[in-house]
C-alpha cells in the first residue's frame, strides 16, 4: 500500500489536476478569444492546422494582410528573418487581442506567439472571420 492515498480528495493528484486545468485554460484562452482556443481551436480546424504547419510564412503573411500590412514582406520576413517573431508577430498578436477587446499583458502575448506560432496565427485569423484557407484572399485580390 502506498504511504499516501493518491486518489483521496485533496491528494497530490487532485492538486496537480486542478493546477494543470488552470494553466491549460489560461494558455488556451478559449473563453477570451471568442471561443477560439490557442490549441483547441487549431486542432478543431484540420485544413487551417495543416496549412499553418506546412506554410507558416504564408499564414503569417495572411495575418499581416488582415491587419492592413503587406503580405509579401511579412511572408518573406517570416521565412528568412530570425527576428520576425518579435518585430511582426508580437505586435500583430497584441493588435488582434485589442480588436476583440482583450487586454493581454506582454508576457502572455509573447508566450502565446512563441509557444505555438501556427496555433496563434490560426487563432488570430479565426477571430478575424477566416475559418478556412480558401476564405483568405490572395494578395491584390482583397474585396474592397
Amino acid at each position: 500500500m502506498a504511504p499516501f492515498p493518491v486518489n483521496a480528495p485533496g491528494s497530490a493528484v487532485d492538486s496537480f489536476k486542478e493546477h494543470f486545468t488552470s494553466l491549460w485554460t489560461q494558455l488556451d484562452g478559449k473563453s477570451e478569444w471568442k471561443g477560439n482556443g490557442l490549441v483547441t481551436g487549431w486542432c478543431a480546424n484540420p485544413a487551417m492546422a495543416v496549412g499553418s504547419l506546412c506554410c507558416s510564412c504564408c499564414v503569417a503573411g495572411l495575418v499581416t494582410q488582415k491587419h492592413g500590412g503587406n503580405f509579401v514582406i511579412s511572408c518573406c520576413c517570416a521565412a528568412f528573418c530570425p527576428c520576425h517573431a518579435c518585430s511582426h508577430r508580437f505586435p500583430e498578436r497584441k493588435a488582434a487581442a485589442r480588436n476583440i477587446g482583450l487586454t493581454q499583458d506582454d508576457c502572455n502575448t509573447y508566450v502565446a506567439s512563441r509557444t505555438c506560432g501556427p496555433c496563434a496565427m490560426v487563432q488570430e485569423l479565426k477571430t478575424m472571420g477566416v475559418s478556412s484557407p480558401g476564405q483568405a484572399a490572395p494578395p491584390g485580390q482583397e474585396k474592397m
